[in-house]
Formats: structure tokens, C-alpha cells, sequence
């Protein structure tokens, strides 16, 4: 499943696709950081077709 849908149906964020990449390359960074900060740069409702 991709993580924009995962997302979506597991916790209600609505998001496009460059946002769940930064979510995704977050999680591997707090692998190495105690502190992870990202910006949202776009939002799912481009996308709603897709989920």
C-alpha cells in the first residue's frame, strides 16, 4: 500500500504525495535525531480520486 493511502486510512491525514515522502524520510531520520522537523507542502485534495 502506498503511504499516502496508509496515511489516510489509518489516521485521517489527508495528504499528497510529497508530503507523505517527508514523512517517510522523517521516520528514517528519527532513526538518527532525537528531533525531526517537516513542512507540509501540499495537501490530498488533488488526490482523492486515488484513495
Amino acid at each position: 500500500m502506498e503511504l499516502h493511502k496508509y496515511l489516510a486510512k489509518k489516521y485521517d491525514l489527508f495528504l499528497g504525495y510529497t508530503f507523505a515522502a517527508n514523512i517517510l524520510v522523517s521516520h528514517k531520520l528519527k532513526m538518527e535525531s532525537d528531533i525531526v522537523f517537516t513542512v507540509a507542502p501540499d495537501g490530498g485534495d488533488r488526490y482523492i480520486s486515488k484513495l
